[in-house]
């Protein structure tokens, strides 16, 4: 569980989602997958047809996570 406003080590969430069998693709967006774009870290869960979560970083810190619609530009904040 990650939580706003607190640290964390970019390179172990990575690691950790991989251990769990994502995959990262910065080019194709899938279900089963992540991409890290600047300070977003967005991952689409294999069990969810049409909506992924972003991750924004300021430095080590979680700034925000997002839901968003992967067919449609829809964006709802969860924190």
């Amino acid at each position: 569980d990650l939580t706003v406003g607190q640290p964390y080590d970019q390179r172990k969430i990575l690691s950790e989602l991989v251990a769990q069998q994502y995959r990262r693709n910065d080019q194709s967006f899938t279900r089963g997958s992540f991409r890290v774009r600047g300070d977003s870290l967005e991952v689409w869960p294999a069990h969810l047809e049409d909506r992924a979560w972003r991750f924004s970083f300021f430095g080590e810190d979680l700034e925000s996570i997002v839901e968003f619609g992967t067919m449609t530009p829809h964006r709802r904040s969860m924190c």
